[in-house]
């Protein structure tokens, strides 16, 4: 239904109304964050659906909901322990990276993203793979590149920039593990 609906607004007005839902989302997305809501996710999550499920492939509200919504799905794991919610956000994060065009600023933020659930479907499962395409994904984005912080040239690099692993024995080694940063919600500019 919403489909059609947009289909016969003008352009204009479609991406209004799709800036529209992505803030709404984005709102009830930290109103959970901030209160514990579940049922505050769970709309974000349908309205981050309904854009990921309308657009054209290449369109950035698209490919933000599709991050988002993966993000969401990630958390929502944390909290439930149900794999098919990491599953789910694994294909809705590699559907965003591959929707991302090559010059796309935001590309390597989706990669990172991806990195992160993969490496938290590894914690779980085991499932070498996981981290064998965490670690590519790491490699191929620079994050798991060695970075040198020296004092009085700004501030410390984001802890993003050095949290995906960068061997499969560095990870497997470490005490407890690398520590994961999360995924990094992205909103489209306007």
């Amino acid at each position: 239904m919403w489909s059609y609906l947009l289909a016969v607004l003008t352009p204009k007005v479609r991406g209004k109304v799709i800036v529209a839902w992505h803030d709404r989302a984005a709102a009830l997305y930290r109103q959970f964050e901030r209160d514990g809501d579940r049922n505050a996710a769970e709309q974000a999550m349908r309205l981050f659906r309904r854009m990921a499920g309308i657009g054209s492939p290449g369109d950035p509200y698209r490919i933000a909901a599709l991050n988002n919504l993966s993000g969401a799905l990630h958390d929502r794991f944390t909290g439930t322990g149900d794999l098919a919610d990491l599953d789910e956000a694994i294909v809705l994060g590699r559907a965003a990276v591959e929707a991302s065009p090559d010059g796309d600023v935001n590309r390597s933020t989706y990669r990172s993203n991806l990195c992160h659930t993969l490496r938290l479907r590894f914690k779980h499962t085991g499932n070498l793979a996981d981290l064998d395409e965490a670690i590519a994904l790491g490699r191929s984005t620079g994050h798991g590149r060695r970075t040198v912080h020296r004092p009085g040239y700004g501030g410390a690099p984001p802890d993003h920039w050095r949290s995906c692993p960068c061997t499969r024995r560095e990870y497997l080694t470490a005490p407890g593990g690398r520590r994961s940063t999360g995924w990094f919600p992205h909103t489209p500019p306007a």
